[in-house]
């Protein structure tokens, strides 16, 4: 192995400091390694046991009898986008497989949206919009 240029110093400060740094070292860093990996094992074990023990390693869908306003609401909120009282109440009435259609299958849904309404405060003059504030004060204050 080549000589580095802490060589002779780490030699004249301890004559076994090849040992310590060749065995040692690895030695620690593989404990510590350990150390933080059953750390981890144990925060995940806590997160487990947070719900019921029946619910740990199951993947078998929900009931019927299981559904609730409350799964309804926390399946709204996994979704992205959580929902109103009135869209729960709606999923609570589904079974839990149509709810997951009903969010998966979103175009079969009627679109029960306002029409778009164009904003009174648009400008069309505006359009294109200005790349820069001192462009947009320009055109407002040459248009009014």
């Amino acid at each position: 192995m080549g000589r580095n240029r802490f060589d002779d110093v780490d030699n004249a400060v301890c004559p076994c400091w090849r040992w310590v740094t060749r065995l040692v070292v690895p030695v620690a860093a593989i404990l510590l390694l350990l150390a933080a990996a059953s750390l981890r094992g144990a925060a995940g074990e806590a997160t487990a046991a947070a719900g019921p023990e029946g619910w740990q390693n199951d993947l078998a869908p929900i009931t019927a009898a299981d559904w609730d306003y409350g799964k309804a609401a926390h399946l709204l909120e996994r979704a992205g986008f959580g929902g109103t009282p009135d869209e729960i109440e709606r999923l609570v009435a589904m079974t839990p497989a149509e709810a997951v259609d009903h969010l998966v299958d979103y175009q079969a849904q009627p679109d029960t949206a306002p029409a778009f309404e164009a904003s009174p405060i648009w400008d069309p003059g505006m359009d294109p919009f200005p790349k820069s504030r001192a462009d947009a004060v320009r055109i407002a204050r040459e248009t009014g």
